[in-house]
């Protein structure tokens, strides 16, 4: 065998007495291989790199059976095999493979009753989510719900459930300000904070009663919490569809016509029967082109989309290509959402008289006048590493801005504040407090 070799002669002053040894070039195998490991770092696709892996390991294996021959051989000589090569590519290789059927797993059609397709199509238009993340995440924690003109859709004696109304009318009444909500409203409002879109209503009871027969897609409070702390895409789908209700109600207030709803000239019978029309039949420029992971018609022509998804997602690096940027940025940021924190110890009512309940006798020393009117507004800021408040007192009314970081207490409840420092200045009629510590509460 090391006649095969070429050396190179060692030179006379150099103390090394060994020949350095270079070996003949790798057979076909060897270079398939490494051909396959090369393109796993081309593209940015994540199924086209496990196949691709998936292929390099199914080489290495082959080496090991044929005892790593060179060009020109197919069986080393003398023929061995590489058992330890054989056994740690089978692992690599079943980790690949169990990757690449899992990702094509996904690719496969859902199937989904008329119903869910039209709630589907209505978080699909709002966020994009695929139908398969929609039945795994979003469908299986809820449940449809049907209630008759009359019955109670959200009352403290009902249970705790966030409501989209499919088709009907309902009527809510938060403390003394009421609400009409049709198709596509969200509900319960204390809830839909669970998500990052601070809606408000965080200790105020609704009571919601159906004004005709209504169609809701109702999940319980305890399964949303759950979904908040979910995967980021299924935070971002429903993000997306309560924003896109609140835009609505914002608009109804401003305009009596929107999305074709005409309000004003509308009869009962026509508001209850009215659909949003995110609930109706996709358009075909909206449905997803058949290569895009979560189409579900991968399967389709199979072949043909492998190739349109390994040209689409070539990524040569630099200078042969501009890699892409971002790509492990696209999760979202972890939302820190505990409901019994979260402005637990605010009450916001659109102006309205609501007092912070507080457990220190003397939490009013702050007002001037002898006003009892106090409006709260609460900020919450995910990277403060320690509580920072603002209050300010204005002639006859008094009002205090905290922004709240990890270190604020989710149970303190008194207007105290337990390390820091504090220091204020007046201006005119203005008190302003700084307020800086470890723990900041109001």
């Amino acid at each position: 065998a090391i006649s095969s070799f070429w050396t190179l002669p060692a030179s006379s002053e150099d103390p090394m007495t060994s020949p350095l040894i270079v070996g003949n070039v790798g057979g076909v195998y060897s270079h398939l291989t490494s051909f396959a490991f090369l393109l796993a770092g081309v593209y940015a696709d994540l199924l086209i790199v496990r196949i691709f892996l998936s292929l390099g390991y199914m080489g290495l294996i082959i080496q090991g059976f044929t005892g790593f021959p060179f060009w020109g051989q197919y069986l080393s000589e003398p023929h061995f095999i590489g058992v330890d090569t054989i056994v740690w590519s089978g692992l690599g290789l079943y980790v690949q493979l169990s990757s690449c059927v899992r990702l094509l797993l996904d690719e496969v059609h859902i199937s989904l009753e008329e119903d869910e397709e039209e709630l589907w199509r209505m978080f699909y238009r709002r966020s994009g989510v695929s139908r398969y993340v929609f039945r795994r995440d979003i469908l299986r924690e809820g449940e449809f719900r049907t209630y008759s003109q009359g019955d109670v859709v959200v009352d403290p004696t009902v249970g705790h459930r966030v409501h989209i109304i499919v088709q009907g009318h309902v009527h809510a009444d938060v403390g003394a300000r009421a609400f009409e909500l049709f198709s596509g409203d969200v509900f319960e409002f204390r809830y839909l904070s669970l998500f990052g879109v601070h809606v408000g209503f965080q200790q105020s009871e609704m009571k919601a009663v159906a004004c005709s027969t209504v169609n809701t897609f109702s999940v319980p409070a305890e399964a949303m919490e759950q979904l908040g702390r979910g995967p980021s895409i299924v935070r971002q789908a429903w993000q997306a569809v309560i924003i896109a209700a609140l835009a609505r109600s914002a608009e109804r207030m401003a305009l009596p016509i929107e999305q074709g709803m005409n309000m004003s000239n509308m009869t009962t019978a026509q508001l209850a029967a009215w659909r949003d029309p995110a609930f109706r039949e996709l358009e075909p420029a909206e449905m997803a082109p058949p290569y895009k992971p979560g189409s579900g018609a991968f399967f389709r022509q199979p072949l043909r989309n492998l190739c349109i998804i390994m040209y689409k997602s070539f990524d040569p690096p630099f200078p042969f290509g501009q890699p892409a940027s971002g790509i492990r940025h696209n999760t979202g940021l972890p939302l820190k959402v505990d409901p019994n924190e979260l402005v637990e110890n605010i009450r916001i009512f659109m102006g309205n008289r609501r007092l912070l309940r507080t457990s220190s006798a003397g939490s009013s020393s702050g007002d001037e006048g002898g006003s009892t009117n106090k409006r709260m507004r609460f900020k919450r800021s995910a990277s403060a590493a320690s509580g920072v408040g603002m209050g300010s007192a204005h002639g006859g009314e008094s009002g205090a801005h905290v922004r709240h970081g990890d270190a604020a207490s989710a149970g303190a409840q008194a207007q105290t504040v337990e390390t820091g420092t504090a220091s204020g200045r007046q201006k005119g009629g203005l008190t302003e407090v700084h307020v800086r510590g470890n723990t900041a509460s109001v």
